[in-house]
């Protein structure tokens, strides 16, 4: 050790050398660093709401997607009601059947319409909640059921509930898309809206690393309805990318500097 300190002394071309090895050594760090954090975000499942061809055809186009996991149509509503002289308002977001089932793992038997409430929603309900089998149960006096689950997106307090899309034109039923192991449900080649009056909710389990899952999506023809939340994550991930192709070209430069030889 002491006569490796003593040649770097004597040496200008050592101190160099360390210097550059040092360098490595901090961007490897930070190249793990950024690596962790880029990893998190692709493994963040993402939601969103888009807009776009809602026929048979396009949806089976959107279905071919391989970044999308699931999809359904799509629409919004508010429902106000009044528990124990209380009165509350609160979104309601309508999708299939099976996007419930195969997105939240939640199951519907029912005939009539029952509503699940998220854990923000569950929250402003809180005092008014009664416990029946170990399951909070909201009964309101609108004879309405809302039923809490925590597997619920909690951005806002919402509700969400089965909805029957039908074509306007004919009136004919629909329940909905749905798409498994990347192909789509036997529902996905029924489904004909025959106008775009609904939007459309896709989950995306994981983001390619890319970061132009959007890109891809969009250029199918289908537009977020929001792009803000989703710009400043794609944005993050792409910074994140280029970080770290950068500080792999300090790494190769600096690898070339300490194989040089005066």
């Amino acid at each position: 050790m002491r006569r490796y300190l003593k040649k770097i002394k004597q040496n200008d071309s050592e101190k160099i050398r360390l210097i550059l090895i040092v360098v490595i050594v901090v961007c490897a760090v930070r190249i793990c660093m950024y690596g962790g954090s880029l990893v998190k975000i692709l493994s963040h499942s993402m939601e969103c709401v888009v807009s776009g061809d809602t026929s048979r055809n396009g949806l089976q186009k959107l279905s071919e997607l391989s970044e999308v996991t699931c999809f359904t149509l799509y629409k919004e509503d508010r429902l106000s009601v009044t528990v124990r002289q209380h009165d509350f308002s609160f979104p309601v977001k309508y999708v299939s059947r099976e996007y419930m089932r195969d997105r939240y793992n939640i199951s519907n038997g029912s005939a009539m319409t029952v509503y699940y409430a998220n854990d923000k929603a569950v929250k402003e309900l809180a005092e008014y909640c009664s416990i029946e089998n170990g399951q909070v149960r909201i009964t309101t006096n609108s004879d309405i059921k809302i039923f809490a689950e925590s597997s619920l997106p909690d951005e806002e307090a919402a509700l969400y509930a089965v909805y029957d899309f039908s074509d306007e034109s004919t009136g004919d039923k629909s329940t909905g898309s749905s798409k498994s192991a990347g192909t789509s449900d036997d529902n996905a080649g029924m489904m004909d809206t025959g106008v775009d009056s609904y939007n459309i909710l896709i989950y995306i389990d994981k983001q390619n690393i890319d970061g132009k899952t959007m890109d891809r999506i969009s250029a199918a023809g289908y537009v977020p309805v929001d792009r803000t939340a989703i710009d400043r994550a794609v944005d993050k991930e792409r910074l994140i990318i280029i970080r770290i192709e950068y500080l792999f070209l300090i790494i190769l430069a600096s690898a070339a500097g300490c194989m040089f030889r005066r």
